[in-house]
């Protein structure tokens, strides 16, 4: 799978990715994340250097029905990197709702 998922990115024009990451850089919803009131599952590698845990953090902190779950030994990936720590935190939280 992360071989398919490096030629996907590989072929990706860099103005598109260029463009994606520009507008992702901007984005900040911190301020409207307190509205969500459902149960909300933050997942993140504990290596994630585009989305740190500091990131995730202060997610959970503004959504008061949360759960963060880091994952250890990934970084971007963590659904790919930790497939099994993954599959096992999202279905433990669906099956809590």
């Amino acid at each position: 799978m992360l071989g398919a998922m490096r030629k996907q990115f590989l072929a990706t024009p860099a103005e598109g990715y260029l463009g994606c990451v520009e507008a992702i850089r901007r984005l900040n919803f911190l301020d409207r994340l307190s509205k969500i009131k459902i149960p909300t599952l933050i997942m993140v590698g504990e290596d994630d250097p585009g989305t740190p845990v500091s990131a995730s953090r202060a997610i959970h902190e503004k959504i008061s029905n949360s759960k963060l779950v880091i994952i250890q030994s990934a970084r971007h990936l963590p659904n790919v990197e930790q497939p099994g720590a993954f599959n096992t935190n999202l279905l433990t939280f669906l099956k809590s709702l």
